[in-house]
């Protein structure tokens, strides 16, 4: 800034400084050059050097040297033009169709709230920017698409990997985004979605719609099955209510390795809203609807919300075995034909 005192000193190996300090403050003008020689003991000539150039100013150094952001002034690199490096990135980095298009919509995204004189260095304001109008529009994995693309950027850029400048675009915090999930399936929608399966897939959803097993329970605890007794036993892991103790009611099948291959299938044959723990949902939702007490319920999923309501479940064998006896029965007049004929019926298909 013009008319402000100067500051005019001699660096060994960076050569003469004579800029304006840019603020008539007596402790600015004191403090400036105390930061240069700071600077060029702790060896950061990197500093004094963009301050000779004129990419940073004296005031701008002062000011970062008291906020502890040295690290992140601005450099040659970030003052390139921001637009114009985007379009190139965008024509040489591509290795798939897919990702130029990802690239050509973050591109045309930062267009549209960036200046024709923004650089590198503006990129995470603008889009923390872009981050306020994706909130407003709910569009979160489109956001997290971007700010991907843009993380990239940086790195071809010549803006290192863990540089201050990728550091900052990393540090824009992602946006949060929850698939819908339906809350359960009834009876029909089951039978429809699960008919679309293939047969190994098909007998996992049924083993885990007839238990209420999460994955983990179901392919890592251990549970086995007791036709004869009428019972499954559950060694969930997760707290004491998971070891547990389930009406049988129908046949069930191992688990296969692959967890996202079922997941998939699952999307494919349910809709996207549906996942394997939905099936969990529907075991709880069947069980209401077939008139078990909601704390029966709880306990049948590890829920418990109390010692009691665990206890009046499982008080000793004699109760055990009616409470579940009934539920067994309830459950099964509700959902219909024998499961064992479906899962055949699957079986014969094959």
């Amino acid at each position: 800034m013009s008319g402000t005192p100067m500051l005019d000193i001699i660096v060994p190996g960076v050569g003469r400084i004579h800029r304006h300090v840019g603020s008539e403050d007596p402790r600015v003008v004191k403090g400036v050059p105390a930061v240069v020689y700071l600077c060029v003991e702790q060896g950061r000539l990197d500093v004094i050097e963009r301050l000779r150039d004129g990419t940073i100013t004296p005031l701008q150094l002062y000011d970062a040297y008291r906020t502890n952001r040295l690290a992140r002034l601005a450099t040659a690199g970030t003052l390139v033009r921001l637009l114009p490096k985007l379009v190139e990135f965008e024509k040489v980095y591509p290795q798939s169709e897919g990702y130029r298009k990802d690239i050509r919509l973050a591109r045309r995204q930062i267009e549209a709230v960036a200046r024709a004189s923004s650089t590198l260095g503006d990129l995470p304001k603008l889009l923390l920017h872009l981050k306020s109008r994706y909130e407003r529009l709910g569009a979160a994995v489109t956001f997290n698409r971007h700010k991907r693309v843009l993380l990239s950027f940086c790195t071809w850029a010549r803006v290192q990997r863990e540089s201050p400048l990728w550091d900052e675009v990393r540090r824009v915090p992602g946006m949060k985004y929850q698939r819908p999930q339906k809350p359960g399936l009834t009876v029909e929608e089951f039978r429809a979605g699960v008919a679309k399966l293939p047969l190994e897939h098909a007998r996992i959803a049924w083993s885990l719609v007839l238990t209420g097993m999460n994955w983990k329970e179901y392919r890592y605890d251990g549970w086995e099955a007791d036709p004869e007794a009428g019972v499954v036993r559950i060694h969930g892991e997760k707290r004491a209510a998971r070891d547990r103790v389930i009406p049988y009611l129908g046949p069930l099948y191992g688990p296969a390795r692959d967890y996202r291959r079922f997941r998939i299938m699952v999307h494919r044959a349910f809709g996207s809203a549906v996942t394997p723990h939905t099936f969990r949902r529907t075991f709880t939702q069947w069980a209401q609807k077939a008139g078990v007490p909601r704390f029966q319920a709880k306990a049948l999923l590890g829920h418990a919300g109390s010692h009691e309501d665990v206890h009046a479940l499982y008080e000793d064998e004699t109760v055990t075995a009616q409470a579940l006896k009934d539920i067994r029965k309830k459950m099964l007049a509700y959902i219909g034909r024998p499961l064992g004929a479906v899962v055949l019926t699957l079986e014969q298909a094959a």
